[in-house]
């Protein structure tokens, strides 16, 4: 049987940078409560640094919108948690925007934030990051970090392997890890699906390729349904972190047989 829209949203979506119909909106207040109003498992949101000194929403260097302490307070007594993406940017500013995430998660009183370090090409600041990250939260369940793996691989060779260094760090750091993500435009699945189960990290997020040079991306329901059957063959959980506007043409899809 088919599941309808909203119970799949429930189970295995969250809404990337909210509900929104001009992407100008993304990320916006407005956008993060209207995904929130759906009750997925997670809205993920951008959040980058303005004037060097407040955390807002949105995704440098484009644009910044609105107030960070706003779009947490939103998540405070629901079930729908808070996918932070942060951006940390090139000036190593990272432990003042952390320090702020972190004092705002326990002044609201969030039962469970993820968090994801991006916004620098350079996968060692990123590293650097990740550990000072988790130094603050290693005795903090409520607290996790999602590793995109595409941050991460080797730039200096033209396939997407995961090196010793970045297995490395995983490894070291796997306490704090709750899921990986990848593109969902990955070539080989199950690699990182072995990566994941190798290091006992329970859940994938694939993530909808969204960026200007890829014209009308989108998702089959053939393409779900594989990413789905990764459950039964790893000891993973698979989720979908997809921008809202692809979803109604995608679902509702089958779910393959347990």
């Amino acid at each position: 049987m088919n599941p309808d829209l909203n119970t799949l949203i429930k189970q295995k979506f969250g809404l990337h940078r909210g509900i929104y119909s001009n992407p100008s909106k993304e990320n916006s207040i407005q956008a993060i409560e209207k995904a929130i109003d759906l009750r997925p498992l997670w809205v993920e949101f951008d959040v980058g640094l303005a004037n060097n000194k407040e955390l807002k929403t949105g995704h440098p260097p484009r644009r910044l919108v609105a107030s960070f302490s706003k779009a947490l307070s939103l998540f405070q007594n629901k079930e729908t948690y808070p996918k932070i993406d942060l951006k940390i940017g090139e000036k190593r500013k990272y432990p003042q925007m952390i320090n702020t995430i972190l004092e705002l998660i326990n002044q609201y009183k969030i039962d469970f934030t993820l968090i994801n370090i991006s916004g620098t090409e350079n996968r060692y600041q990123i590293i650097e990051a990740h550990n000072y990250l988790f130094k603050k939260i290693k005795n903090n369940p409520k607290i996790r970090l999602n590793v995109d793996l595409a941050d991460l691989v080797n730039s200096k060779t033209l396939k997407r392997e995961i090196d010793k260094e970045t297995e490395n760090h995983i490894k070291n750091s796997r306490n704090i890890i709750h899921s990986l993500s990848l593109e969902i435009h990955e070539e080989d699945w199950n690699k990182n699906a072995q990566f994941a189960e190798k290091h006992q990290i329970k859940n994938l997020y694939f993530w909808l390729r969204g960026w200007p040079e890829v014209l009308n991306p989108g998702v089959s329901k053939e393409t779900i349904r594989k990413a789905l059957e990764l459950e039964n063959k790893y000891n993973i959980e698979v989720y979908f972190d997809i921008n809202p506007q692809y979803i109604e043409s995608i679902l509702p899809i089958d779910t393959p047989k347990q």
